[in-house]
């Protein structure tokens, strides 16, 4: 399955209206010297060609989804980047284990571009009452002591993250605040879950030995697929389901 979406790529439209026009000149040549039976197969062909990379620089074939057989960061980066600039970013987290990667790059695009997020991210509850912590990290090298400090490392770094930004944003758009909300969950999740927006879905997959960094990724694109519906409802029940957690 795949879904068409239009998305104008200006280098493509010009190299399609070039060979076009190069193939109208070839058949006019050949037209002319008495030669269409030995300009027409080429030049129909480029004619052809021209059409096709015209096309593909109006729209794009967007498929369901595909298999990494490895987490990238970049993929994610560069969906962010590309995205809208009034979208939602869901995470969904044990902790961010890449969250001095990744929250500069995020600081950087909120500040410095015209980016204006709202940020909802899910963390695993750390209180000593959750035993599904516990069960996260049993065959990991992590303590329990570790994991605690990296969820509340990982609300720290993006507090002060967003009292960055909203230092920026108070002059660069009137007193306006990034709006970021942070929910502590107790459910069973199925992997790490990145939504940039309407654009992409990146989901991991919770080894019992190891980072799901180390593991491969799913991306989903076409935001009218029941998988990509199936995942989003499922991050939006344990969103409501999470508790608030204060920054």
């Amino acid at each position: 399955m795949f879904e068409i979406r239009k998305n104008i790529t200006p280098v493509r439209l010009a190299l399609g209206g070039g060979v076009m026009a190069i193939s109208a000149g070839i058949l006019n040549f050949g037209s002319e010297f008495g030669l269409k039976s030995i300009f027409l197969p080429g030049g129909t062909c480029l004619f052809v060609l021209g059409i096709l990379l015209f096309l593909t620089g109006i729209i794009e074939f967007v498929h369901d989804f595909k298999m990494i057989p490895k987490w990238d960061d970049k993929l994610i980066k560069d969906a962010i980047q590309s995205a809208p600039n009034n979208s939602t970013i869901r995470i969904l987290q044990t902790w961010l284990p890449d969250k001095e990667y990744f929250c500069p790059i995020l600081e950087r695009l909120l500040m410095e571009s015209e980016k204006q997020f709202r940020l909802e991210v899910l963390l695993m509850n750390s209180d000593e009452s959750n035993n599904l912590l516990d069960a996260r990290i049993k065959l990991r090298s992590e303590t329990r002591n570790h994991a605690q400090h990296e969820i509340h490392a990982t609300i720290t770094r993006l507090a002060q993250m967003k009292q960055r930004v909203d230092a920026v944003w108070e002059k660069k758009y009137s007193g306006a605040k990034l709006n970021l909300k942070i929910r502590s969950y107790e459910f069973m999740p199925f992997g790490p879950y990145y939504q940039i927006g309407k654009n992409k879905i990146f989901l991991g997959f919770y080894l019992n030995y190891d980072s799901s960094v180390h593991g491969p990724m799913l991306v989903i694109s076409n935001s009218k697929s029941e998988i990509w519906t199936s995942f989003e409802q499922n991050f939006v029940k344990g969103w409501k389901d999470a508790q608030n957690t204060e920054i």
